[in-house]
């Protein structure tokens, strides 16, 4: 007989553990995706108003910066003429 109620009770241990972690999981997931999305769309503002920046205050030609540094992440080698 204590065989069983200790094993009701490891049962319901378990339930209530698992509950409280898929609903904490649930909610955090929630805020933390929301808080990513918030810092990449500031970051992308943020670079807009940099490139706007740059381009009118015409440090250096808008396509051949955006080309060197296209070529920089993708690994090629840069055209002849963007060096």
């Amino acid at each position: 007989m204590r065989n069983r109620i200790f094993f009701k009770l490891l049962a319901a241990f378990v339930l209530v553990i698992a509950t409280a972690t898929a609903t904490l999981d649930f909610s955090i997931r929630r805020t933390w995706e929301a808080s990513l999305r918030q810092e990449i769309e500031r970051n992308l503002r943020q670079k807009t108003v940099m490139l706007a920046n740059r381009s009118r205050t015409g440090l250096t030609p808008t396509g051949s910066t955006t080309s060197k540094k296209l070529c920089l992440r993708r690994g090629k080698p840069q055209a002849p003429g963007l060096q």
